[in-house]
């Protein structure tokens, strides 16, 4: 603005139009949001919410009885193109079981697979059990946690815990916590469950997962 110019003048006078310009728009911009919902306007990051999926008790039971639908996820850790990388032979059906047994969601706790005490034996994408597969997991990570009593690997089915043929509660309990949260710290992580998984899942067939009465692989 203080040049001799004529036209460095103009620009100048532009400049400063634009920007008067540029703070009322803002300043609109701010009102409508406060109008809307102040909490928009909230830049704390700390306040933002995670995103979660759970799978509830009875949508699982369904899924496990033959009732539920079998259809791939799109994209994400379950993708079928992730799990054809990932070295299933099938990426579809592999991620159409990864869909019936967790959504694909990483860090999901069996609402199915409890004992009487309240904690989860399956967990993650694939909802590996680790009281079955205990002493198969690397590093034994997963060993020597759950006290089991009654009939079969998990326990016996509480009385009255049954729907659909499905039981979900077993009479077993975590007798070292330590190391249960360990071993949930390793099976949650998406490489070390999807990588188990499949090589379950080729030495031994889809059988292995209650998501397979529906998707019938």
């Amino acid at each position: 603005m203080t040049s001799e110019l004529p036209s460095n003048k103009e620009g100048g006078k532009n400049r400063i139009t634009q920007a008067v310009f540029g703070l009322i728009l803002a300043l609109v911009a701010w009102l409508i949001l406060y109008t809307i919902n102040p909490a928009l306007l909230d830049a704390d990051l700390k306040n933002v919410g995670t995103a979660t999926v759970t799978v509830t008790l009875d949508e699982k039971i369904k899924i496990y009885s033959g009732g539920g639908t079998c259809e791939p996820i799109t994209t994400g850790l379950c993708s079928p193109e992730n799990l054809a990388g990932a070295g299933f032979a099938n990426g579809t059906q592999a991620s159409s079981i990864c869909k019936g047994e967790s959504n694909g969601n990483a860090s999901l706790q069996s609402e199915v697979d409890k004992c009487k005490d309240g904690n989860s034996f399956s967990f993650g994408l694939f909802q590996v059990n680790v009281i079955a597969h205990a002493n198969e997991i690397p590093g034994g990570v997963c060993s020597g946690i759950f006290e089991v009593s009654g009939g079969g690997t998990q326990g016996a089915c509480m009385p009255g815990k049954s729907k659909n043929g499905i039981c979900f509660e077993r009479d077993c309990s975590v007798k070292n916590p330590t190391k249960y949260q360990s071993c949930i710290n390793y099976i949650n992580n998406p490489a070390n469950n999807i990588a188990y998984a499949k090589n379950l899942q080729a030495a031994r067939g889809w059988g292995q997962w209650g998501a397979n009465a529906s998707c019938h692989f």
